[in-house]
């Protein structure tokens, strides 16, 4: 019997939120949530993995802009949860 599918998917508020735990400041932290959600790679976005998870390549191209240490914190808060394919 096939799996059912969940989407592990973060929502914007629940991003900002692990976020706010982290050392990135609230300007940071903002314009981080709306570049993940610009690719739709938030919760309800078309861009997922086959286990309901954020695809690595995809989240990399989206946090190119950034720093390498906002980049890394961004992507340990994401594997932390779960939510990191």
């Amino acid at each position: 019997m096939p799996q059912p599918f969940i989407d592990l998917r973060p929502s914007r508020l629940d991003i900002d939120a692990l976020l706010r735990g982290s050392s990135l400041d609230e300007t940071i932290r903002r314009t981080v949530v709306d570049a993940l959600d610009s690719r739709s790679l938030l919760f309800g976005g078309n861009v997922l993995s086959i286990n309901g998870r954020l695809p690595t390549a995809a989240v990399d191209i989206a946090l190119a802009e950034f720093d390498d240490q906002t980049r890394a914190t961004v992507k340990s808060v994401l594997f932390q949860v779960g939510a990191l394919a």
